[in-house]
């Protein structure tokens, strides 16, 4: 009897140590298969963000591009015809500012298909979308007159009026950064840009001011002396228009910073001092008030000219530019100074 029970005991530790190995290469099977999903599923990933992007950056004004060339990316990347591929162009905070890509994989089981399972589906998804700077530093204390942009395209000729007598009739208005005081802090303002960070009224930030005030005061000498500074202080390869503006290498029909002009992140090339960012507002006021930012544009500074108690600061109008990393990020605005592509999910 006692034999009997060993034989039974022996027949149930080997049954249980058999189920015992299987499953552990049940689960050794399907580890090695998860974990070539997830490989495959990070590769994929990286494809829809890239083909986001690509595609965003045609967007809101060519969508059919838009998905070419998001589709060209996913290629470029490994995606092929036996993948499950769509690709939207939606609304976000505008018109056409989003792309979306979605991707799903199906992949042969290597090991788990002993327990069953043949194959493993994996999905990824990503969006991008097109906005403006809608927060910056760095602009100088000259507010320019929305009115006075109406029309231009970049490149055009802008002229910013100052007239420290009668400041209602110019386009332009000097102001006051918060700490400055007096005509030297407002050379040294036109020369190095605001240090603190403001926000576009229609897009705030929390605890990003919208407001500017006004300079009352004569700011005709140090208005020259400032703007002079610009000029002598850009070297020779970046002081024309076309050599600090220059169309995208990858889309010509739209205009970037050149990475060798750059005076703003990532770049911050000290040498080329004539490309400004200009707060715009609404209306121009006498003595000192409250002047809510509606965006920002940019300037290129030409010369500048001063009699009596006016000055005219002679340049050319850009908007619309890539290149520039950082600022508050918000809906596209074509007359805004800086755009940029982000993800968004």
């Amino acid at each position: 009897m006692r034999l009997a029970r060993l034989h039974e005991e022996s027949g149930q530790s080997l049954i249980l140590g058999t189920f015992s190995v299987l499953a552990l290469l049940l689960v050794t099977a399907f580890s090695i298969d998860v974990g070539l999903a997830t490989g495959q599923k990070a590769n994929l990933q990286n494809a829809v963000d890239a083909a986001a992007l690509a595609g965003a950056s045609a967007l809101p004004g060519q969508p059919d591009v838009a998905l070419q060339r998001a589709q060209q990316m996913l290629e470029d990347n490994g995606i092929t015809s036996t993948d499950s591929v769509t690709l939207q162009v939606l609304s976000t905070a505008t018109s056409n500012d989003t792309l979306r890509a979605y991707a799903q994989r199906e992949l042969q089981a290597q090991f788990a298909s002993v327990a069953g399972i043949n194959s493993i589906s994996v999905s990824v998804d990503a969006s991008a979308r097109i906005g403006s700077a809608v927060g910056l530093d760095r602009f100088i204390p000259f507010a320019i007159l929305d009115d006075s942009l109406t029309g231009l395209v970049s490149g055009g000729a802008l002229t910013l009026v100052y007239n420290a007598n009668d400041p209602v009739s110019g386009n332009s208005l000097a102001i006051a950064f918060p700490g400055n005081s007096g005509a030297s802090d407002f050379r040294a303002s036109i020369s190095n840009g605001s240090s603190n960070e403001f926000c576009a009224a229609s897009d705030p930030y929390p605890g990003c001011p919208t407001v500017l005030q006004s300079e009352p005061g004569n700011m005709v000498g140090p208005t020259r002396q400032g703007f002079d500074d610009l000029v002598q202080n850009t070297v020779a390869s970046c002081d024309t228009y076309n050599e600090v503006f220059q169309p995208l290498p990858d889309d010509p029909a739209r205009t970037g910073l050149n990475p060798a002009c750059n005076p703003f992140p990532p770049f911050n090339v000290t040498g080329s001092k004539r490309v400004a960012i200009l707060p715009v507002i609404q209306q121009l006021c006498s003595g000192r008030c409250d002047l809510p930012i509606v965006r920002f544009s940019l300037f290129f500074v030409q010369g500048v000219q001063c009699n009596g108690g006016s000055c005219q600061v002679d340049g050319l109008y850009a908007s619309d530019m890539s290149g520039v990393r950082g600022g508050r990020f918000g809906a596209y605005d074509p007359l805004s100074a800086f755009n940029s592509v982000k993800l968004i999910e």
